[in-house]
């Protein structure tokens, strides 16, 4: 599934965050824009490691959980919808997809 560019700039700035460092690069390459706009759920999944990595109790959050669960559609090498398929996300599916990666990095930095 891919993503714009600008997406995925945001996305990799969420990552960075989550990890509490300054620069991408800081990853050795696990933070990638150029990465990110391929692969989509990559940024997700980099996003809930650290909390997952310090509080195991993650796992049974069931917020976490079902925010996950709303953005498997990304995994897929296509979407089918109304419209047809489509490999790209729309304007609106993208910025459903940064938004929702973004309240649930607030939501794991609130409560743990």
């Amino acid at each position: 599934m891919k993503i714009s560019y600008e997406g995925s700039k945001d996305l990799e700035k969420l990552v960075a965050t989550a990890w509490g460092v300054p620069d991408p690069n800081y990853l050795d390459g696990l933070v990638d824009a150029d990465r990110f706009e391929s692969n989509p759920y990559d940024a997700v999944r980099l996003v809930v490691a650290p909390f997952v990595y310090n509080h195991n109790k993650v796992h049974n959050d069931g917020r976490v959980t079902s925010a996950c669960e709303a953005l498997n559609f990304i995994k897929n090498e296509q979407i089918e919808d109304a419209d047809g398929c489509h490999t790209s996300l729309t304007a609106s599916e993208e910025l459903k997809l940064v938004q929702t990666v973004q309240n649930l990095y607030g939501y794991l930095k609130e409560n743990y």
